[in-house]
């Protein structure tokens, strides 16, 4: 997987599909590992209902202990061998995904001042630490926009973003107070 302290390359910002396409170029072993390992257990999968027909065609019906015997081991081979891919398909493409993810919290991911590092804001921060720094807060509510402003203009209008800052904070709630900033709270009408 991606070393987090390492680079994580220049990726394709042009389209959704050239980032996509940069990000598999960016793990071509593993996406390799992980198709092939893929098409194999699929594969794999058709095999035992071929070798359960031959156990009771050329073992059960006739009588031949032997026969089936020998299908009924060779579908056993095949189940155990067809498990081990499947695992392997599996954790090869977790890696992918986890890899991928990795790469894209690292170019996408916060650099500070509640920026990403592609030059817009953030559409929403985890924790409200976060969005104190950002050059502006939208507060939404069942889909509306609720509250547009500077973090200090919305803290000191009182409304639910205040109530919100307060209560991460530990603080009591509090009658508003006028905005200190120079870029006041508006309120939007929904």
């Amino acid at each position: 997987m991606a070393d987090s302290y390492k680079d994580p390359g220049t990726p394709d910002r042009r389209s959704a599909g050239g980032y996509l396409w940069w990000l598999v170029t960016s793990q071509r072993g593993r996406v390799v590992a992980g198709a092939t390992f893929g098409s194999v257990w699929m594969t794999g999968l058709a095999l035992p209902p071929y070798l359960l027909s031959r156990a009771i065609d050329d073992g059960l019906v006739p009588g031949d202990r032997g026969a089936l015997l020998g299908w009924a081991g060779a579908l056993l081979g095949i189940g155990a061998l067809n498990a081990w891919v499947g695992i392997m398909r599996h954790r090869t493409m977790t890696r992918v995904r986890m890899d991928a993810t990795f790469r894209t919290i690292q170019v996408v991911g916060p650099s500070g001042a509640g920026k990403s590092t592609l030059g817009r804001p953030l559409a929403g921060v985890d924790r409200l630490d976060t969005a104190r720094d950002a050059d502006r807060v939208a507060v939404m509510d069942d889909g509306r926009l609720t509250e547009l402003g500077t973090h200090d203009a919305l803290v000191a209008a009182g409304g639910p973003y205040a109530e919100l800052w307060r209560s991460w904070h530990g603080e009591p709630s509090r009658p508003p107070e006028p905005p200190e900033s120079s870029e006041p709270s508006r309120p939007v009408a929904g």
